[in-house]
């Protein structure tokens, strides 16, 4: 009857201890040579508390020798035998084979997280233009004239002041212009900057070249001609006036980069540009320069020094515009956010229930 006591107890220790997947690894690795609890405690990566735990519940399948060792007892090593023979036999284990529905199952959620991520950073991010308020000196000049004269020999400089201050504007919307033809002055609204919504203003030259300066006429000329007097001929020459014009390459002389443009800003920061043509220029003698951002009011100066070969003659236009831009989708991007984080924090949380369960099995 002891006897029988005995081996029961002894086969519910062995049953038990291998019903923790912590506890029959620990087994495997005592089976191949006796390690110390630090060897054991750094290869399973797991605290002291549940180390000492598992040890425990191990009972009498491990024994703790005197030099610090654990090293598995005799019903140790009938317990790795045991688990051996089931593994071995195992139908799970020879029957295993892939599960494409189990595999989508897993993946599906990801995917679809990782797309509403995407899809609420570019609500998030995404801007359009709600309006633009654009004015000129050319505005402010007509009907009188249409732009200011632009006229600046070789290596020479041509400077324009356009002050930019916050006032009211024109029908509560757009710019006040005082003239002078180089200094003006343009009032805009005061600019506002929210999450969803925020202003910008930027101001440019345009470049007219007149290619009439150009052309000249055609010096006089001495034409040679023969006269017939019956029997004789006699060469003469007849001064003609010069009746043409002659052209001076006008791809060169109107090449924009001639103009070396230095702007400089309230902030007195120095800006070197030139002025170019651009795709929707469909004419030589038209050129713009780079738009410079308005970050706060102040005066822009604008210092055009010709760097060509020939006088540039012509006319500038001094532009300002004032755009207004929102995002018109930024909470509904936030609220995808959340929700895409929320579902984060919620599998985060089961799968760490899900492990200290186990941990505690």
């Amino acid at each position: 009857m002891v006897e029988d006591n005995m081996e029961e107890e002894t086969y519910s220790l062995i049953f038990t201890s291998l019903k923790h997947p912590i506890r029959r690894r620990i087994l495997r690795m005592l089976a191949d040579k006796p390690l110390t609890y630090s060897e054991i405690l750094e290869t399973l990566n797991i605290d002291s508390g549940h180390l000492s735990y598992h040890l425990e519940n191990l009972g009498d399948l491990t024994v703790h020798s005197n030099n610090g060792h654990y090293r598995l007892s005799s019903f140790g090593v009938a317990a790795v035998k045991l688990m051996g023979g089931v593994e071995e036999h195992s139908p799970a284990s020879s029957k295993r084979r892939f599960k494409p529905r189990r595999l989508f199952a897993k993946v599906y959620p990801v995917i679809l997280v990782l797309a509403l991520i995407g899809a609420s950073f570019h609500l998030v991010t995404y801007a359009t233009v709600v309006s633009t308020d654009t004015n000129s000196t050319e505005n402010l000049l007509f009907p009188l004239q249409y732009n200011i004269p632009f006229n600046v020999s070789v290596d020479e400089t041509f400077e324009i002041n356009v002050t930019i201050k916050h006032g009211t504007a024109l029908y509560g919307h757009g710019f006040v212009v005082h003239e002078g033809f180089q200094e003006w002055t343009f009032s805009i609204p005061q600019s506002e900057s929210t999450l969803t919504g925020w202003d910008e203003a930027t101001i440019w030259l345009d470049s007219t070249f007149n290619l009439t300066t150009l052309l000249t006429s055609s010096p006089p000329q001495d034409v040679p001609f023969i006269v017939w007097n019956e029997t004789t001929q006699t060469n003469e020459t007849i001064t003609v006036q010069g009746s043409g014009l002659s052209v001076v390459n006008p791809f060169d002389a109107s090449d924009p980069s001639n103009l070396e443009l230095k702007i400089f800003t309230p902030e007195e920061t120095i800006l070197t540009e030139t002025f170019y043509r651009t795709r929707y220029m469909n004419r030589i003698d038209t050129s713009i320069s780079p738009p410079v951002a308005i970050t706060q009011t102040g005066t822009y100066t604008f210092k055009i020094t010709n760097r060509g070969s020939w006088d540039w003659n012509g006319f500038l236009t001094a532009n300002l515009q004032f755009q207004h831009f929102e995002k018109p989708y930024f909470y509904w991007g936030i609220a995808g956010f959340v929700i895409a984080l929320g579902y984060i924090a919620l599998v985060t949380v089961a799968i760490y229930k899900t492990r200290h369960k186990n941990d505690d099995g």
